[in-house]
């Protein structure tokens, strides 16, 4: 596999071997055991387990903005 410079593989567990998101093509994907926070001031989503309570921070740049339709 070819990474591109767009492309960021990653896959997150946290201590109680939970997985919690993967980001790949620059989409993220989280899984039911998260809950979901998004800073807007810090540009950052927080992902955190349910179960465990680890918090990951994921910065805005690593995920692909939406694209409006009216805008292609």
């Amino acid at each position: 596999m070819k990474y591109k410079e767009d492309i960021f593989p990653g896959r997150t567990y946290c201590s109680c071997s939970n997985f919690l998101y993967s980001i790949y093509n620059r989409v993220l994907k989280p899984t039911p055991n998260t809950r979901i926070y998004i800073d807007y001031n810090q540009e950052k989503i927080i992902i955190e387990c349910k179960i465990c309570g680890k918090k990951e921070d994921i910065p805005f740049s690593r995920i692909k903005p939406k694209r409006n339709s009216c805008m292609d």
